[in-house]
């Protein structure tokens, strides 16, 4: 078991590391199906079933106690990997800049604007809806580096080309838990890796 990146970077002591290490433990199902649908679907009452039939809720509607659930484990593990004071809320919705490469949120927004102009004067667009599957990763993909000519490297890497989708236009950049597209990622990654390094150990 490899245990030791956590460590060899200051940011907790071994106290902390055996803390988090158990608490993994305990929870070792939810954390190997955090990102499974149906682990946390599966969570809910008749109760929640029932008011799942709303017309106003999507097939893939969980009740919001059970994403507390969720959110909380994942912010045990950012805790861990980051630091308690180096990330945000699961519900703030608005930051700055990413709380990991520091690009700020203005950039960002001012990216997806520039292409959404782009797809926006091409015909068919911005939505695509007669244009093939295709046809319409190539505009989109020309679109991206045209884009990218415009802007500072880092605020491309920050970005995700997959929020474009044929049928919709982004309004809005999101991040999570205060990181943009590129570094969650790496954490997502770090995430997993204390996971599978802890459930390889049982």
């Amino acid at each position: 078991m490899n245990l030791g990146y956590r460590l060899s970077k200051g940011i907790i002591n071994w106290g902390y590391h055996i803390q988090i290490e158990q608490f993994i433990r305990d929870n070792l199902e939810d954390y190997q199906n955090l990102d499974n649908y149906y682990h946390w679907a599966n969570k809910m009452t008749p109760e929640d079933r029932e008011a799942k039939r709303h017309p106003n809720r999507s097939s893939r509607w969980i009740p919001n106690y059970i994403v507390k659930q969720k959110e909380n484990l994942i912010m045990k593990l950012l805790d861990y990997i980051v630091g308690p004071k180096n990330y945000v809320d699961a519900d703030r919705w608005r930051i700055d800049a990413c709380s990991g490469c520091g690009v700020s949120q203005k950039d960002r927004m001012d990216f997806l604007e520039t292409m959404n102009k782009c797809l926006s004067a091409k015909p068919d667009g911005p939505y695509f809806s007669e244009t093939e599957k295709e046809d319409y990763w190539e505009i989109k993909d020309s679109c991206w580096h045209q884009t990218a000519k415009k802007f500072d490297n880092s605020v491309v890497k920050s970005m995700d080309i997959n929020i474009w989708k044929r049928g919709s236009s982004p309004m809005t950049v999101g991040h999570q838990y205060g990181f943009c597209s590129f570094c969650w990622r790496n954490i997502n990654k770090e995430m997993k890796t204390l996971i599978n390094d802890i459930s390889g150990s049982e």
